[in-house]
């Protein structure tokens, strides 16, 4: 397919989509596909279909400076980077999820991968530090806590705010560990801290699986589905709307919450009240280098825990990149409004705003000589093709709600991403198993066995055009019938 026409289809359809063109009729042929996106979702799609041998693959990019979506190793921040160390994207495996289809692409292209290592607790408003054992007894505590809070829910019948439901644990109930202790593990955990999140659709054991670094860097799994001849890139800079056509929807979730993907014919109200109903929440990813390693080398993961308002969600966990690429690497997490903050703040303020946490981590005797050297960061909530990062499902959802976004919207539209999938829901291993739903929702011709049963689905042009007609039609009537009353 020449990629002037899939530039022209990109300008039309304003999102990542895959358009299948009918060659139903020209057998032999094989059938052309322009895949728009090329995030992990898309390439997902674009192998299980180049695969088959009957499709014709190309592939769509809005950016023109890479692919991969929310993968992004920036190899360009350090000279010689390994790959983790610039993972400002997704940079973990889930050991936990059975079959995980990127830890096999791992294993199967020999990638190099490290576990996240110990946790180390830092409490320094109590003069404290949990490491080992001591840090393992409160996140069993924790772990328990949360579990009282969904069998709440569950009892009661009604779906509850997860953060809500967990501080009423921790208000009525005993506890063995500080409860300020840990009300602060809460906040400082991504997921469980966002506002309005099911909790009879939360899934503890997805959110303490993350254990697994790939040294090589997270692009290397991109790259693996992207062996060069295989896909056509083409770029572009503008997107609008697109023609009806069979598409396969990899829209990032952030763009499709703003409305501003505009689908004629209108897509079922149940796809728009499922979208409504899914939450969207914000994080990032600081890396700094510094003069020399200042802290616990052996030391996998540093919290700190406070009742501080201030410094909720800002850098209260860093990872000890040095156990990976032996660099003097910390890298920082952000989320919720501290992220949003964070990417308005100019390097000497990160700087600063870093510092100042890692000494509460770490003492001022630690600290002394201490530079920043490099800064690197993204910005996933200002990057119009993001706008955000974790998706999850808001109270009042319903399992069965999801079924508007893994099945066609026949016979023109297939969705995928991993917002898509209740099960896996916001991971890297989920927008990938999406691509490869949608691709064998194709293959196996899922819309000619779910017909139309003869309706045909009217465009807004074509709507307006047929309500004229009636509305012309009806004015008729009644001029007909003022005669007959004359």
């Amino acid at each position: 397919m020449d990629c002037k026409k899939c530039m022209v289809l990109m300008i039309k359809i304003s999102m990542i989509a895959v358009v299948m063109g009918d060659n139903s009729k020209n057998e032999g042929l094989q059938k052309q596909v322009i895949i728009v996106g090329g995030g992990i979702a898309g390439l997902a799609a674009a192998r299980k279909l180049q695969n088959t041998g009957q499709y014709a693959v190309n592939v769509l990019e809005a950016r023109r400076e890479r692919y991969g979506g929310r993968i992004f190793t920036d190899r360009s921040s350090f000279k010689l980077a390994r790959g983790m160390e610039v993972d400002l994207g997704t940079n973990w495996l889930n050991s936990m999820v059975k079959d995980n289809p990127l830890a096999k692409i791992v294993s199967d292209g020999e990638l190099e991968v490290k576990s996240a290592g110990s946790v180390q607790l830092h409490f320094p408003e109590k003069g404290q530090v949990y490491t080992g054992d001591d840090a393992n007894k409160i996140f069993t505590e924790f772990y328990k806590i949360t579990l009282q809070a969904m069998k709440k829910a569950a009892d009661s019948g009604k779906d509850l705010d997860l953060k809500k439901a967990i501080q009423s644990v921790l208000r009525d109930e005993e506890t063995v560990a500080d409860k300020t202790l840990l009300s602060s593990v809460l906040e400082s955990h991504y997921t469980m801290s966002l506002s309005g999140h099911s909790t009879q659709l939360f899934d503890p054991k997805k959110e303490f699986g993350w254990d697994t670094g790939v040294i090589d860097g997270f692009d290397q799994i991109v790259d693996m589905r992207t062996k060069k001849g295989e896909h056509t890139f083409c770029r572009t800079k503008e997107t609008s709307t697109t023609d009806r056509g069979e598409q396969d929807k990899k829209q990032s979730f952030g763009v499709l919450k703003t409305e501003t993907v505009i689908f004629d014919p209108p897509l079922p109200k149940g796809w728009k009240k499922t979208i409504e109903s899914i939450g969207i929440g914000f994080s990032n990813k600081l890396v700094l280098q510094f003069n020399k390693v200042f802290w616990p080398e052996d030391i996998g993961i540093f919290t700190l825990v406070t009742s501080n308002q201030d410094d909720m969600g800002m850098l209260q966990t860093w990872v000890n990149l040095h156990r990976y690429v032996n660099k003097p690497l910390l890298m920082g997490m952000l989320h919720d409004q501290a992220a949003v903050r964070f990417e308005n703040m100019t390097d000497n303020e990160i700087k600063e705003n870093a510092i100042n946490i890692l000494t509460k981590l770490f003492g001022e005797e630690k600290m002394k000589d201490i530079t920043i050297t490099i800064v690197t960061k993204s910005k996933w909530i200002s990057d119009n093709k993001v706008l955000g990062t974790t998706s999850y499902p808001k109270v009042g959802i319903l399992p069965e709600m999801f079924d508007s976004l893994t099945k066609p919207v026949c016979p023109y539209i297939y969705f995928a991403g991993e917002y898509t999938s209740l099960e896996h829901m916001n991971t890297a291993h989920g927008a990938y198993m999406s691509g490869i739903r949608a691709a064998d929702q194709i293959i196996s011709n899922y819309c000619a066995k779910e017909p139309l049963k003869g309706k045909k689905v009217e465009t807004s042009k074509e709507k307006t055009k047929k309500e004229k007609k009636s509305e012309k039609k009806k004015e008729n009537q009644n001029g007909d019938k003022l005669k007959d009353e004359l």
